[in-house]
């Protein structure tokens, strides 16, 4: 059976939003402050699930975001537009600095420059330029 959307119509089976499933930077990016510092949803890969409580930041932690549509989840630090934003060098799209994307890596920027965002207490807003802090687990960074 064809799925596929009528010409001219949206497809609807897009998906456009990924989990902050992120791991930390990897150890060879030379930022040892960020390798580790995992995302809320890091419970793949045989780890066991996170509670809500152990999240230290749920107000500033992203949860889901506006993503690219070529890609599953984020699943390390450098692949969000907060490594380009700190000054790092380009976002990952994978495992290598992105040239389609440099600024944004798996972050897609549809809505005048930005991404919405939804956060673990629940909250949306509307993203310009994140903070690697806002990628991961820990209070005040």
């Amino acid at each position: 059976m064809d799925r596929s959307a009528s010409p001219g119509t949206p497809n609807p089976l897009i998906k456009d939003y990924l989990c902050n499933a992120q791991g930390g930077a990897y150890p060879e990016s030379g930022k040892p402050a960020w390798v580790n510092a995992n995302g809320p949803f890091i419970n793949n890969w045989d780890n066991p699930s996170r509670l809500l409580s152990e999240i230290e930041d749920t107000v500033g932690t992203i949860a889901i975001c506006d993503g690219a549509t070529n890609v599953f989840e984020i699943w390390r630090l450098e692949q969000v537009d907060a490594w380009y934003n700190a000054g790092f060098g380009p976002a990952f799209f994978g495992n290598s600095a992105s040239t389609q994307n440099p600024t944004g890596g798996h972050v897609a920027k549809r809505h005048g420059a930005g991404f919405n965002a939804s956060f673990c207490d629940g909250h949306a807003e509307f993203v310009k330029k994140s903070r690697l802090g806002m990628w991961t687990n820990r209070a005040g960074d």
